[in-house]
């Protein structure tokens, strides 16, 4: 089954919280929250103030991408918001374990993300440690960019390591979603397509029937 999260960085921040309740209303399965430092992507967003904010004003999912140069530490800062998923990227040198049993004790599923760069073999040294990947099909740091359809062949690559839950991130629409659903995978992350459209729940079940 296809689950739908919405990326809030394409949202209107100054009026969140309308956004995220017309959203959910529309029927939207969780939230994706990008964490840029300015340092492993060209781009500043969100902390973990408004994550828990976020998290205290709605029931769904939320689910925090960390794009930073150094996991660990800001894994830490969104602890006390309970997020129930948090990836980082397997392209900074880090602790990846540590992180991983880090997160778990804290009931957060841990998961790691891949840029479309990056060979998929990357990955595999990881994968026990894991309770998802996040395959990034644009290059991270901004939103509103094209799909790169080669970047979702490689859940066929990592399916073949371990049966995992896949997330996708990056120029989803009615379009480029068949093509992850081909791939196997299950968790649509989009942006600009879900949020600024004219009608939230049309544009949902375009996705969600792919």
């Amino acid at each position: 089954m296809i689950r739908v999260g919405a990326s809030l960085i394409s949202s209107d921040l100054l009026d969140l919280g309308n956004v995220i309740k017309n959203l959910e209303t529309s029927g939207v399965d969780f939230f994706h929250f990008d964490v840029m430092d300015g340092h492993f992507v060209p781009n500043l967003t969100f902390g973990p103030d408004l994550a828990c904010q976020i998290k205290n004003f709605t029931d769904l999912p939320l689910d925090v991408h960390l794009m930073t140069d150094r996991p660990e530490e800001t894994a830490q800062w969104f602890l006390r918001c309970h997020p129930d998923y948090i990836s980082w990227h397997v392209e900074i040198e880090a602790a990846h374990e540590r992180i991983s049993s880090m997160l778990r004790k804290n009931s957060i599923r841990p998961g790691m993300a891949i840029n479309p760069g990056t060979p998929v073999d990357k990955i595999f040294p990881f994968l026990h440690l894991l309770d998802f990947v996040l395959i990034m099909s644009v290059n991270p740091g901004f939103g509103g960019q094209k799909f790169i359809d080669k970047a979702a062949e490689k859940a066929l690559e990592i399916t073949k390591k371990k049966r995992i839950e896949l997330f996708i991130d990056g120029g989803i629409n009615d379009k480029t979603a068949p093509i992850a659903k081909k791939f196997g995978i299950e968790n649509l992350v989009s942006g600009s397509y879900l949020v600024k459209s004219a009608d939230i729940s049309q544009s949902l079940e375009k996705l969600k029937s792919c």
